[in-house]
């Protein structure tokens, strides 16, 4: 360069190799994910609590928390290409910060609930969002009343659902409209009152229907074969069902020289007719049994009645060798292109059927015709808890669930077929998604905090009854507008102050309002498209907003 030698510019990826790393060995890229969320939670709820209560910040402890989750990151670990021991080491090291984000997160909660009026009538049950910005989701809560109130002693609409033991203990399952970085108060009340609402929710033996969407479940594949949206009057789903089907994969463990997972062998057929598990003024769930071969999967789609929220689980007994699985949903888009977040950021790609990254959400962005003939833009987006890699093809999105090489299979090495090899992903494994139709521009749907939301679920705890400075619906950190996600409130490295870092994660150019209402505090920012910016909020009785990089230095 300082002979004046021209360097090219790359603004897109730089290569493909061994694209069967994204999906090899499910269990240490699920844990990898909920060890990620557990952590920065625990952060962001340890400095909620530490400068609401005075509570203790454990930084030593997070910060070993911190690098056991990131020793796991080594290439050939994450990658799932390590020899069988190292998945029990990988294992023992997410525990390990497992446990210490855990144990922060309650701690840090019942140290606010101490602070918490939780005076009145019943027992107090305290529900915590760590998202910094207003959420409506649902919450299950074992050992649960069936009879709520909110902290205003409006009656909260409230369903049994099958408990987590056969012992007779319940479990109930609300809807939570809760604060930015906050809690609410809500109390377990003898109630008799109806609760009133002006929303529908229909099962059927085979439908589930809400004021958003019209679903309908396909008896071959037990899976969804229309989402109809009423409110844009499209079809979402193409003329195929959903389905789980199964991939010819004779590769080695990193799936050197294969671009692309395409040749089919077979796929997952419902054993029985779909049993309506759950029916109910929350939420309704169709169950679906479904075999292929020597494995088996139950499949269940939930449907809200007070929110849009589309979610699927998959239960699967997996005993297949040199195949991988993938959750195909066969769009009703053509044209347009694939998006899918990356670290930090997204990415568009052409639907070329190659096997890409991704991380919590891939959508496929395009146009639907509607009944009338027109053409309107909008997507399908698909959620997931713990899966990497995808590919789209023709409208058709299919994320990559598992695959089962043997271990640690380097090419050009060949199997001896009188030795008997370990296979990966053998067993048991539990799959959550969740299906995102949006109409317009895939940058506008806030597909980053949908699948914030997805990932990381309210904390609940009981309270028993006391006064408190704290009052429900106390909020501690939000940020807007919704291109801006702030999922770093933490204490600063040189324990001065907390360090606040959100990235702009729909490409746009939007000014940004961040607010710390008990410390009295609004400060505005303007980040570039997909810039990550950071702050630090000193300690001290008159706390300024200070610009600062990666490092947390000021700039």
């Amino acid at each position: 360069m300082d002979q004046g030698a021209e360097v090219p510019t790359v603004a897109d990826e730089l290569q493909h190799h061994a694209r069967g790393c994204y999906t090899a060995h499910s269990g240490i890229k699920r844990g990898n994910r909920r060890v990620e969320h557990l952590l920065m939670a625990a952060e962001r709820m340890a400095a909620m609590a530490s400068w609401s209560t005075g509570f203790a910040y454990p930084a030593d402890e997070l910060r070993e928390a911190w690098k056991a989750l990131l020793f796991t990151q080594f290439h050939d670990i994450l990658a799932g290409t390590s020899l069988p021991a190292a998945y029990t080491d990988a294992r023992d090291a997410h525990g390990y910060a497992a446990h210490i984000a855990s144990r922060t997160l309650y701690a840090a909660a019942q140290s606010i609930a101490r602070h918490t009026d939780t005076a009145g009538d019943g027992d107090a049950l305290m529900i915590f969002n760590t998202l910094p910005w207003p959420v409506r989701v649902p919450v299950e809560v074992e050992r649960g009343g069936l009879s709520l109130q909110d902290e205003a002693g409006a009656p909260v609409t409230v369903q049994s659902v099958q408990p987590t033991t056969v012992a007779g203990q319940r479990r109930a399952c609300f809807v939570a409209d809760l604060p930015p970085m906050g809690f609410r108060v809500f109390r377990e009340v003898a109630q008799t009152k109806e609760v009133p609402c002006g929303r529908s929710l229909r099962a059927g033996s085979r439908t589930l229907e809400n004021d958003w969407w019209k679903l309908d479940l396909d008896a071959d594949t037990g899976l969804a074969r229309s989402l109809y949206g009423k409110a844009a009057g499209l079809e979402f789903l193409g003329s195929r069902a959903m389905s789980l089907k199964v991939m010819k994969d004779e590769s080695d463990t990193w799936s050197h020289g294969v671009p692309a997972f395409r040749e089919e062998v077979g796929a997952f057929r419902a054993t029985a007719t779909p049993v309506l598990e759950e029916t109910g003024p929350v939420r309704a769930c169709l169950r679906s049994h479904l075999r292929w071969q020597n494995s088996e999967a139950t499949h269940r789609l939930r449907l809200y009645r007070d929110i849009p929220l589309i979610e699927g689980e998959i239960r699967l007994l997996w005993r297949e060798r040199h195949a991988m699985l993938k959750l195909c949903v066969p769009t009703a888009i053509r044209g347009g292109t694939a998006a899918c977040e990356v670290p930090y950021g997204a990415i568009e790609r052409v639907q070329d059927g190659n096997e890409q990254p991704c991380q919590a959400w891939v959508c496929i962005a395009g146009n639907v015709i509607s009944p009338r003939g027109d053409a309107a833009e909008c997507g399908l987006a698909l959620l997931n808890d713990g899966q990497y890699g995808y590919d789209a093809l023709d409208g058709e999105l299919r994320l990559s669930l598992l695959r089962s090489p043997v271990y640690a299979h380097h090419d050009p090495a060949t199997l001896d077929p009188s030795l008997e090899y370990a296979y990966m992903d053998q067993g048991e494994h539990t799959f959550r998604y969740a299906l995102v139709p949006f109409v317009g521009r895939w940058q506008e749907a806030e597909l980053p905090r949908r699948a914030a939301e997805f990932n990381v679920p309210p904390l609940w705890v009981h309270e028993y009854a006391h006064e408190g400075r704290l009052l429900s619906g106390y909020s501690f950190l939000s940020a807007e507008p919704g291109n801006i996600v702030a999922l770093v409130c933490k204490q600063a490295e040189n324990g001065d102050g907390l360090i606040v870092r959100a990235v702009e994660a729909a490409g746009t150019e939007l000014p940004a309002r961040f607010e710390m209402p008990s410390l009295g505090l609004i400060w505005y920012a303007h980040p570039r498209p997909w810039q990550i910016v950071s702050f630090r909020v000193p300690t001290g009785p008159d706390p300024r907003v200070v610009l600062v990089n990666g490092l947390e230095e000021e700039v």
